[in-house]
């Protein structure tokens, strides 16, 4: 997976998604084999982890490593599990415990190419104030490729601008067979954000 940060609300890093990065890359191969390096050096044999590393001029350099799955509440384990044709990080933590054939026959790294197309959305706000509807939300819900909408937002409260994770209005996944349809879709959101009709 990889983090889409951009320069937004005049904040250098502010989460617009997260994207999955096909295993056969050239720089998902560097990042697997840096990232079990890691793993290897903190003594982490068995379990879930959860790991950011940036891509530098001079190669991979960790920002940190944590023995957990990835978070986001577990949104992103149907959008795991279409990318892989079954599986999640959740998925296989709970084999490795409870079936352990099953874990034995998962891949070493996931297959390539996706099964789907996909991606977890961070939704901006492009500007502050008071909620008058969750219109745009609902529309949201309606998109072709809509899997799940994790979100606080509701009418009467009061946003500001995205500047950070935490200040994004919500996650978003979407996910669809289509890449033309999944493409639509994002595109559709991120007009919507820049009208701030979410």
């Amino acid at each position: 997976w990889v983090y889409d940060k951009r320069a937004c609300n005049g904040a250098s890093f502010v989460y617009f998604g997260t994207l999955p990065v096909p295993a056969d890359s050239e720089v998902a191969r560097v990042l697997i084999e840096y990232t079990r390096g890691v793993l290897d050096a903190l003594g982490i044999r068995n379990g879930p982890s959860h790991g950011e590393v940036m891509m530098t001029a001079d190669g991979p350099c960790l920002v940190e490593m944590n023995c957990r799955t990835h978070g986001g509440d577990g949104t992103f384990v149907p959008l795991a599990r279409a990318l892989t044709g079954g599986y999640s990080q959740v998925d296989a933590t709970a084999d490795a415990f409870l079936d352990e054939r099953a874990f034995a026959e998962l891949p070493d790294v996931p297959p390539s190419p996706f099964r789907v197309a996909g991606q977890e959305v961070c939704l901006v706000c492009m500007r502050g104030g008071t909620v008058a509807n969750t219109h745009g939300l609902d529309r949201l819900r309606h998109l072709r490729s809509f899997v799940s909408l994790d979100t606080d937002v509701e009418a009467g409260r009061e946003v500001e601008p995205s500047v950070d994770l935490l200040t994004c209005a919500g996650s978003l996944i979407l996910m669809h067979q289509d890449r033309e349809v999944f493409e639509e879709d994002l595109r559709a959101v991120r007009q919507m954000e820049t009208g701030c009709e979410l």
